[in-house]
């Protein structure tokens, strides 16, 4: 997914056979059509938007996987809204989160877990 012309080149060099350039539900819609109605087996999401997250877990099939990577800012979710959709979530840590000691992850479930120092 891409709207930036020397990203979409670098994804052509890499072996990407469709770019996907629509946001939000139309992308969703976009991915499940270029799946006949399945979905993405795995999806990363790498921006850490409410939106880009929702449409990360829209995009992949049931049973699918999800890896967050970067700081999410602003998000939450609640269990059901991916754990009846995807069975893997991952949320990778980069160097930079030392930079973030007051951001959060909602997890919808009563509490959010703070972020750590992966450094």
């Amino acid at each position: 997914m891409s709207r930036h012309a020397p990203r979409q080149k670098l994804a052509r060099e890499f072996g990407a056979t469709d770019i996907v350039t629509e946001r939000g539900d139309e992308a969703v819609a976009r991915i499940k059509e270029l799946t006949k109605g399945i979905g993405a087996d795995s999806v990363l999401e790498c921006v850490g938007t409410q939106e880009s997250m929702m449409q990360a877990i829209g995009s992949t099939r049931a049973g699918g996987s999800v890896g967050y990577v970067g700081v999410p800012h602003g998000v939450s979710w609640t269990g059901r809204s991916c754990s009846m959709h995807t069975s893997t979530s991952t949320v990778a840590r980069p160097p930079c989160a030392a930079s973030c000691q007051n951001s959060s992850i909602s997890c919808g479930r009563e509490k959010s877990i703070p972020a750590k120092s992966s450094i």
